[in-house]
C-alpha cells in the first residue's frame, strides 16, 4: 500500500495495490506527476504507476522463470528504467532477458506506456548484479555491476558506459581479492 501524509505527518490517503501473490515492493521513483512502484513475486516483476493524486494509471507485469531481483528504478521525461539481476528467463513485451546457467545483470528501458525501448544484459562468467546506474546527459548510461567469481577466481566491480541504445562504449574491471 501507499500512504500519503500532510506536512504534519497526518495520513491523508491510503492506496492498496498489488495482488494475492505476495508482491514485495522494492523501489519507488517519481518524476513530475508520475509515481512508479516496482515489486516482485516468485514469478513476475510488476511496475505500478500512479498519478499525482495516487490514482493508479497502469500495471505492467513481466513474468519470469527462475530467480529475478529488481530493486533499481528511475523515471525520466520519456522513459522508465528498471535494473536488477536474473538467473532464468524473462520476457518484457517481446524483449528477452535469458541467462539459464548464471545470474546476469540487466537494465531495461520502457516508455511511460510500458512499451520496451531496449534492454542490456551482462555477459561473461560469474554471477553479476546491477548495483547502480545513471542516465547520463548524452542519453547513455553508466553502470556499476557487482561481479562474482568468474574465470579468474576473483570477485570484482565492473564499470560500464553504454550509449543510448545500450551498446557498450567502454568497460573497466576492478578485481577484488
Amino acid at each position: 500500500f501507499l500512504l500519503c501524509m500532510d506536512t504534519n505527518g497526518n495520513p491523508t490517503k491510503a492506496v492498496s495495490f498489488g495482488s494475492v501473490d505476495n508482491d514485495r515492493p522494492s523501489s519507488l521513483a517519481t518524476d513530475g506527476d508520475m509515481l512508479a512502484v516496482l515489486s516482485s513475486s516468485t514469478s513476475r516483476l510488476m511496475l505500478n504507476t500512479f498519478d499525482e493524486t495516487l490514482q493508479q494509471e497502469n500495471v505492467f507485469e513481466f513474468p519470469f522463470k527462475g530467480k529475478a531481483t529488481s530493486d533499481l528504478l528511475k523515471i525520466g521525461p520519456n522513459k522508465i528504467l528498471i535494473g536488477g539481476s536474473l538467473k532464468g528467463k524473462m520476457e518484457i513485451e517481446g524483449l528477452l532477458v535469458e541467462s539459464p546457467n548464471r545470474e546476469c545483470a540487466f537494465l531495461v528501458a520502457l516508455t511511460h506506456d510500458g512499451e520496451p525501448i531496449t534492454v542490456w544484459q551482462s555477459s561473461g562468467s560469474g554471477a553479476h548484479r546491477l548495483h547502480s546506474f545513471t542516465n547520463d546527459a548524452d542519453g547513455g548510461y553508466t553502470l556499476v555491476v557487482n561481479a562474482g567469481k568468474g574465470n579468474t577466481g576473483n570477485s570484482g566491480i565492473l564499470l560500464l558506459k553504454l550509449d543510448a541504445t545500450m551498446q557498450t562504449q567502454w568497460q573497466q574491471t576492478m578485481e577484488c581479492t
